[in-house]
């Protein structure tokens, strides 16, 4: 892996619904708690 990546730049763009859909709770949907960000 680190010979593949070796020399090469990397961006990774995600956003909320990426932590959602992997179990992490978000704060504005709509079973969520009440938070503030």
């Amino acid at each position: 892996m680190v010979t593949l990546l070796a020399g090469r730049r990397i961006a990774v763009l995600t956003g909320a619904g990426v932590s959602t859909d992997s179990g992490i709770p978000d704060y504005r949907g709509p079973d969520s708690r009440p938070a503030t960000p």
